[in-house]
């Protein structure tokens, strides 16, 4: 017997119903023979035997027509799934909002001063953090923050001096951006100038050797956690530091950028609360920003896939191989950035700061096993930030003929060597290169140990296309995700600390600290952000140090509390031969000079003010 398919299978029972049955047939001819038998009742005679005949033929009609309801044809079987299948729901798919002015639907230079509308953040006592499971926008917390990402990374990237201009010019890459028209710390808090002449005025790269161990002012070659990064070329990756016009006035003019300013604004009875965005409207004044980027030098060849700029290496001679002061001016490829902004409490979103976090795409491949951005307990599976990526390819601090190194393994001083040092000429980071067992040499192998939220990468793709489509060179740029403070009711199975994502790091700017579950995210690190002016307590056996929050800026930590002395320097004529005599003899006395000088006997002595701290 052949077996009919969903088509022909219908098409039967059509004609089935066409054409019916023998049994339905004869039930048909019953009722009527029944009906002409009661209508020949009721038209007979009117005599004694008509009631007889109507009662006989209205039982005989009631009699067949209740077998032929017995003998109705049995109904069809049900239809096939083929047939009753519903249509597929369409996914959810997270839309992006290219622009914080509502009246503008293409990219643009308007800085956000808040997320765009979040009906998930409002709703319940609680946040249980990310999910795999969103079918709407109601249900899409994390969304309207990686919009507010996108939107401060495309303004903040526009060409400075093209503010009204379209989107092609305004993202050309072509000259300098919004962000590097900031301040950067020591126009906030001071610090040496450097050695090396400057007349280009380009972005300089600091490298300043301090007594003790390279800290919080090297950290234009040094991560936050202590360590340096390189490069496949065998360099040094650099990083910058800025703060816009809102959180500069705020420190200057609460006092926070001098030791002694924050000694009168703690004594006082203050704290540090940094002026949030606008949460009137998404396009209303930003609050108080920071920006961090990393950079690694790059050629010729490579400038076409990097938004790049000159900058000046100055490292001092303390940390160069050879003791002279380094002057180099280099060609640098931006492969990592932090943008953060102060934000004030909705709901479930505390009033902390929103980061974001972008990479370029050729840093570092992800893991084979890379855990998943909702799981956030995946980081007992990768101790020490070991996750490797076999056969990925070659990218900017991976390649696969380095697969024998370890991944994500910090460097660690040369033998003999009391810090990170410079090479006279590049690979400035020789030293402390990984030689592989088949001789080749190998910067810092990264990779990437946890995946791009699916939401976050599914809004990637529509913001890049938008810059491709504009042929920018910020379209090899992707957000690997928003970090934001919130009221965080974990489901009781995975780790929290009281921030979304639990886990997110970039690769390029916290390498080293993918499995940390202290410091898993950009909040969760900041936490510990202080002012630099502490109080001793006197009170406790031993004493101990009392700490004044900083609200989530390690910033506030560069006022140093100094000690300064003059230091004699031989004759000095003018402010030109200051600049280049008074920082090297500050630099013998492991100092740095304050920028003031003095002629003590005109013509044979002149002092410098050196200060430590």
């Amino acid at each position: 017997m052949s077996k009919l398919t969903p088509v022909t299978a219908a098409a039967d029972r059509g004609a089935r119903q066409d054409h019916p049955a023998p049994r339905d047939r004869q039930a048909r001819w019953d009722r009527r023979v029944a009906l002409g038998a009661l209508a020949s009742a009721t038209d007979a005679p009117r005599d004694r035997q008509a009631p007889r005949d109507r009662r006989v033929a209205l039982g005989a009609l009631a009699l067949l027509l209740l077998l032929s309801a017995c003998s109705q044809p049995t109904p069809p079987p049900p239809a096939t799934s083929a047939e009753t299948t519903a249509p597929t729901p369409t996914p959810y798919v997270p839309q992006p909002v290219y622009c914080a002015d509502p009246a503008v639907s293409t990219l643009c230079a308007t800085i956000p001063s808040t997320i765009g509308p979040d009906p998930g953040l409002n709703s319940g006592f609680g946040y249980a953090g990310l999910s795999n499971f969103v079918n709407s926008a109601a249900e899409d917390v994390q969304t309207p923050f990686d919009n507010m990402s996108w939107q401060m990374f495309v303004a903040l990237n526009w060409q400075a001096n093209q503010s009204g201009s379209d989107p092609r010019a305004g993202l050309s890459g072509a000259g300098s951006t919004v962000w590097q028209t900031w301040a950067r710390p020591e126009d906030v808090f001071g610090g040496p100038v450097g050695e090396c002449p400057n007349p280009n005025n380009l972005p300089r790269f600091n490298i300043i050797a301090k007594s003790g161990a390279q800290g919080s002012r090297d950290e234009e070659f040094i991560q936050a956690t202590g360590q340096p990064l390189i490069d496949v070329k065998g360099n040094w990756t650099l990083f910058e530091r800025r703060l816009n016009s809102v959180e500069q006035d705020y420190l200057q003019s609460k006092g926070l950028n001098t030791y002694a300013g924050q000694q009168t604004f703690v004594q006082a009875g203050q704290s540090v609360l940094f002026p949030p965005g606008d949460t009137s409207k998404t396009n209303g004044a930003p609050g108080a920003m920071e920006l961090k980027a990393a950079w690694r030098i790059i050629s010729t060849a490579d400038e076409a896939r990097y938004f790049h700029t000159k900058g000046l290496i100055d490292v001092q001679g303390a940390y160069v191989r050879d003791g002279q002061p380094l002057c180099a001016e280099v060609t640098l490829g931006l492969v990592g950035l932090h943008i953060i902004q102060a934000n004030a409490a909705q709901h479930n979103l505390l009033p902390q700061f929103i980061w974001a976090s972008f990479e370029h795409q050729d840093n570092a491949p992800f893991a084979a096993a890379a855990c998943d951005a909702t799981d956030a307990k995946c980081y007992k599976t990768i101790p020490n930030s070991l996750c490797p990526a076999p056969n990925a390819g070659d990218f900017s601090f991976s390649r696969t003929a380095c697969d024998s190194v370890t991944t994500n393994n910090p460097p660690v001083p040369a033998q003999g060597d009391s810090a990170f040092i410079w090479e006279r000429q590049q690979p400035y980071a020789q030293a402390y290169m990984t030689t592989t067992p088949s001789g080749e040499q190998c910067g810092t192998q990264v990779a990437r140990c946890w995946k791009v939220y699916h939401l976050t990468d599914q809004l990637n793709s529509a913001w890049r296309a938008q810059l491709k489509a504009i042929d920018s060179v910020f379209a090899n740029y992707y957000l690997i995700g928003t970090n934001w403070g919130g009221n965080v009711e974990p489901d009781g199975t995975q780790p929290t600390n009281g921030s979304v994502p639990t886990f997110m790091v970039n690769s390029t700017l916290e390498t080293f600290i993918q499995s940390s579950l202290e410091f898993s995210n950009c909040v969760d690190c900041h936490k510990g952000a202080n002012l630099a002016y502490t109080e001793t307590d006197n009170s406790t056996t031993p004493p101990t140090t009392k700490h004044f929050s900083a609200n989530f800026s390690f910033l506030p930590s560069l006022a140093q509390q100094q000690s300064c002395a003059d230091v004699t320097a031989g004759p000095i004529y003018s402010n030109q031969q200051a600049q280049k005599v008074c920082p090297q003899v500050c630099s013998a006395q492991e100092e740095a000079w304050n920028g003031q000088w003095t002629t003590t006997q005109f013509g044979v002595m002149s002092v410098c003010g050196c200060c430590s701290g």
